[in-house]
């Protein structure tokens, strides 16, 4: 943890700046790279009957790390988009409550 879901963009696009998000994330988050995993939702969109292309939509589902952390993330998570050539990017934080969340059937 944490999970970035992308939408709005392909997945090349995530591979070409995974290594280096993940490193600048990691540091801001003090989380070990293996805990990042991302996943990139290849949907259509649909708007006025017409199938539609939208700005990244990045959704970060996290053990919240306070508002100071999070800004440092959505700040680093929008430059590395920026520099793809986008100028609207969407960040929505979903924080996680360790009781709900399990691995092996653990909760945290």
């Amino acid at each position: 943890m944490p999970h970035l879901t992308f939408a709005g963009v392909k997945p090349e696009e995530i591979k070409e700046i995974s290594t280096v998000l993940t490193d600048t994330l990691a540091e801001i988050a003090d989380a070990p790279r293996d805990y990042f995993t991302y996943e990139v939702k290849e949907n259509s969109f649909i708007f006025d009957g017409e199938i539609v292309n939208i700005n990244p939509v990045i959704e970060v589902s996290w053990f919240d790390r306070g508002q100071h952390v999070k800004d440092e993330m959505a700040s680093a998570i929008d430059q590395a988009f920026r520099r793809k050539g986008y100028d609207r990017i969407e960040i929505i934080f979903e924080p996680l409550e360790k009781e709900s969340y399990f691995e092996n059937a653990e909760h945290y």
